[in-house]
C-alpha cells in the first residue's frame, strides 16, 4: 500500500489522499481501481474499499478484508456494461470534480 490515490468524501466536500494499491478489472481495462483502508472504522475494525481512481467513487464499501472487496467490486462492476460506467464516471466527475491525481491527465477512455 504505497502508492497515493484520491477519494471523494462527501462529508468534507473534497478530496483526500489515501494510501492503496491497484486492483485490476478485467473487463474494464482502461480504468484505474485501487484498493484501500476505509478512513471510517467499523466497530474499531478496519475495513477495506475498492474505488475508482478518476471520480473518486467506491464501487466495494466496507469488507473486512482486502480479498472480499475486490471479489465484491468485481461481482458490482460485472453487473454493468463498459458504456454505463463511463456514464457513471462521467456523472460523478460533472458532480464533484476529478481526482487531483489526473487533473494533468488526458481521460483513459
Amino acid at each position: 500500500m504505497d502508492e497515493k490515490f484520491y477519494i471523494y468524501n462527501k462529508s468534507a466536500g473534497s478530496f483526500e489522499l489515501v494510501m492503496g494499491e491497484k486492483v485490476t478489472i478485467k473487463h474494464l481495462p482502461n480504468f484505474d481501481f485501487f484498493i484501500h483502508l476505509n478512513n471510517i472504522q467499523l466497530n474499531s475494525k478496519e475495513s477495506w474499499n475498492v474505488t475508482e481512481s478518476i471520480s473518486g467513487a467506491t464501487v466495494a464499501v466496507n469488507y473486512p478484508s482486502k480479498k472480499e472487496a475486490i471479489a465484491k467490486a468485481k461481482a458490482n462492476l460485472e453487473k454493468i456494461t463498459r458504456e454505463e460506467f463511463v456514464d457513471l464516471v462521467m456523472d460523478r466527475i460533472l458532480k464533484y470534480g476529478i481526482s487531483p491525481r489526473y487533473v494533468s491527465k488526458v481521460m483513459p477512455w
